[in-house]
C-alpha cells in the first residue's frame, strides 16, 4: 500500500506577523463562481496563511460554499447566516473558489490566527 499525500498545514501555528485579517469580498453580482488567492498578501510579508475566516452571508438568500485548494477543505454556510468558521489549508500558496447562485457581494475576512468559532443565523 502507497503512503497518502501528507502536507505541512497551519494550524495551531504562531503568526510570524503577528494576528492578522484580510478583507476579500467575493462578488457573485454577474457570476456564480469566484476564484482567487493571496499571492499579493504573501509575496510581501503581510499574511502567511488562513486559520480562521469570517463569513457574512446574512444578505444572501443562498447557500455560500468556499473551498481551499491542496486539502480541498469546504467551508458551506447556509442563507442568512453568518459567522466564524476554522479553516484548514495546506502551507504555502493560499489558493480558494467559492460558489453562490445568491447575485450578492458576500463579505469575509481571513485570519491567519486562531478564532473562537461563533454563528448567528438573521
Amino acid at each position: 500500500m502507497a503512503i497518502r499525500t501528507i502536507f505541512p498545514v497551519a494550524q495551531n501555528a504562531v503568526p510570524e506577523q503577528g494576528s492578522k485579517g484580510v478583507v476579500v469580498n467575493f462578488d457573485f453580482t454577474t457570476i456564480n463562481v469566484v476564484s482567487g488567492d493571496l499571492t499579493q498578501e504573501q509575496s510581501v510579508n503581510g499574511i502567511s496563511y488562513i486559520q480562521a475566516m469570517w463569513i457574512d452571508n446574512r444578505a444572501n438568500a443562498q447557500a455560500f460554499a468556499i473551498t481551499f485548494l491542496g486539502l480541498l477543505y469546504t467551508i458551506q454556510v447556509r442563507a442568512g447566516r453568518q459567522g466564524i468558521y476554522p479553516v484548514f489549508v495546506a502551507q504555502g500558496d493560499v489558493k480558494f473558489t467559492a460558489v453562490s447562485n445568491g447575485a450578492v457581494i458576500v463579505p469575509t475576512i481571513m485570519f491567519n490566527c486562531l478564532m473562537q468559532p461563533w454563528f448567528q443565523d438573521v
